[in-house]
């Protein structure tokens, strides 16, 4: 979880290069659950259409 001792000496999300090809995104807790719930739906369709499940 964010904030958790957990992450100790992990990098800074502005550290990590993946994060900085995600453009701009202004992200913040209710825009990330909708960005992983768009995606969760994606991946279900992909699914679907390649039946796997």
């Amino acid at each position: 979880m964010i904030g958790s001792s957990q992450n100790e000496g992990l990098p800074s999300f502005d550290e990590v290069p993946a994060y900085g090809r995600l453009g701009n995104l202004e992200l913040n807790a209710s825009r990330s659950l909708d960005l992983l719930t768009k995606a969760r739906a994606r991946v279900d369709e992909v699914q679907q259409l390649l039946s796997i499940r």
